[in-house]
């Protein structure tokens, strides 16, 4: 049985009804009923969840249950989880960045040690032990943090975020493991290969992924950077497959992006490791090493081990090293323009050798560079705020050009296949403000507004650009928050107060795919069609400032 047909059959008890009285208040076969109560079959679509939830005089909370469920077992769990990830990281970009306090707990008294061993069995005192040690090391000149950890253990990331925000000279290396389990042939047989399997488990609404759940319906790579050509080549690949990676990453992925974002050198590698080299005991399989200590901890942080002899802590931090060397590096954060133009223009000319793949590009404010002139781009262009160097401001300008001409080669013909999703509150906001997702804040004046109608009035008439216009917002336009899913490239920029554009190169297969999916499947009932949306991009051009 499904979770929603659990669930179903327990609120037809509690009421005290059966398939026939649901099915007449429905509209609906009582065979049909008994079918969604045996968990035999699903409704087909969410207007009959919610009569089925008004007939058992479900509460508001309990209906909202109700259609997670019916989400959850009509997707499939995984890919269920995938979305609400994926939403979830979208819609922490609203522009205002909350602060994270630096003391979670009163670390202070806990005593110092020397060359001491010491085990704890007590979360809260292995919580307050890490964080002695991590603001100890902010203290020192030089400080340098090496971790080996999930990117899930949200205290820990939190308690790095607010110390990273303490000392900006502060250096972590982070190695996130990423964890897979043996897969299985068809028939039975242990395979070397990566392979798609489809899952066909199911997992409880409101629980935390779970990866034992996906033991068999994962694609387990040989080597990180050939997930995705073998994904293509494999006669497996449906749209039912999973990576149990992904999700590992994609349930905390915005602290990740923060750390990154924030200032400090962060340095997130990641690799691969195996359900079966952990077993099911609580070893400590996470480790982090500053110059005073090293900590050995488990998941759930009730059991460490805290090391302060200098021999051991010097051990550990070789054995880091080791690990950690030729690890694939998780995020590439360019932090000048120049670097992040060649990267994307480098990305834009493979592209443009392989057609085969659609793209996908999210905005929370509209992207212009498509239909913007290089006559409104030169007569906006702030190279000041770029560079003070004469040399560099005509090297810059000529990059910054030559981009926009790529840009814009990419949208001449009808064999390009991208999908833009718009927002109307991002197009309104661009209306008002002449701001774009395409460039950076400071590195133009606003366009004026009548440009602003100039360029809304192109983007609807563009007779190859293909966009969607979104029901329902996806993010704040304050976040400036941009997603490009190209066949082999993910790239997400977003705006940060105080430190402005942040652009981002994310390197790790699973993601990308899980984005990819994200919009490859994103439901029809939220978009406006292609002659709705460029209704509305002409109306909200029309409209009074």
């Amino acid at each position: 049985m499904s979770y929603f047909s659990e669930l179903l059959s327990f609120h037809a008890k509690r009421i005290g009804v059966n398939s026939p009285l649901i099915a007449s208040y429905c509209g609906l076969d009582r065979v049909t009923v008994y079918r969604f109560l045996k968990g035999k079959t699903l409704p087909k679509d969410k207007e009959t969840v919610s009569k089925m939830a008004e007939f058992l005089q479900l509460t508001t909370d309990e209906k909202g249950t109700l259609a997670e469920a019916y989400e959850c077992s009509r997707l499939g769990s995984h890919v269920y989880w995938e979305r609400r990830y994926i939403r979830s990281f979208i819609r922490s970009f609203s522009g205002i960045i909350p602060a994270i306090p630096m003391v979670q707990f009163d670390a202070d008294h806990l005593e110092d040690l020397h060359g001491e061993t010491l085990v704890l069995s007590e979360r809260n005192k292995t919580i307050m032990r890490i964080q002695k040690e991590i603001l100890r090391e902010c203290e020192r000149p030089q400080s340098e943090i090496n971790l080996r950890m999930s990117a899930c253990i949200n205290i820990i990331m939190d308690v790095l975020l607010a110390a990273g925000k303490r000392n900006s000279a502060l250096k972590i290396k982070h190695l996130i493991p990423i964890t897979v389990t043996s897969v299985y042939e068809n028939d039975g047989s242990a395979s070397d290969k990566g392979v798609f399997i489809p899952s066909a488990s199911y997992t409880s609404i409101g629980e935390p992924f779970n990866p034992s759940f996906f033991a068999h319906s994962m694609y387990i790579p040989p080597e990180a950077e050939n997930r995705i050509r073998e994904a293509k080549s494999s006669s497996r690949f449906t749209s039912d497959s999973v990576w149990i990676g992904e999700h590992e990453l994609l349930q905390n992925i915005f602290k990740v992006v923060r750390l990154c974002a924030e200032g400090f050198d962060y340095e997130p590698s990641y690799y691969y490791t195996r359900q079966e080299e952990i077993g099911q005991f609580p070893v400590y399989t996470n480790l982090l090493i500053t110059q005073g200590a090293a900590i050995l901890f488990t998941d759930d942080l009730i059991e460490s081990i805290v090391l302060s002899d200098p021999d051991h802590v010097a051990a550990f931090r070789r054995k880091f090293k080791t690990l950690k060397d030729d690890k694939p590096q998780l995020f590439f954060f360019f932090q000048d323009v120049a670097s992040l133009i060649e990267k994307a223009s480098n990305a834009i000319v493979n592209r443009n050798r392989r057609l085969e793949e659609t793209e996908y590009y999210y905005s929370s404010l509209p992207c212009i560079l498509p239909v913007l002139t290089n006559d409104i781009l030169k007569k906006h262009l702030r190279l000041d705020a770029i560079t003070q160097e004469q040399d560099n401001k005509e090297a810059i300008a000529k990059i910054i050009y030559g981009y926009a001409d790529s840009i814009r080669s990419r949208y001449s013909g009808d064999d390009f296949n991208e999908i833009t999703f718009f927002s109307e509150s991002g197009l309104r906001a661009f209306l008002k403000t002449g701001r774009c997702s395409d460039v950076p804040p400071e590195f133009y004046s606003p366009l004026t507004e009548q440009e602003r109608r100039q360029m809304l009035l192109a983007i609807a008439d563009h007779p190859h650009l293909k966009y969607h216009v979104l029901k329902k917002e996806l993010s704040a336009p304050e976040g400036m928050l941009g997603i490009e899913v190209m066949d082999n490239a993910l790239f997400i920029s977003f705006y940060t107060p105080g430190k402005g554009m942040c652009f981002f190169d994310i390197n790790e297969s699973g993601v990308l795919m899980a984005f990819r999916n994200f919009f490859k499947d994103f439901p029809r009932d939220e978009l406006y069609s292609r002659d709705e949306s460029r209704e509305i991009l002409r109306a909200i051009a029309a409209e009074t400032i």
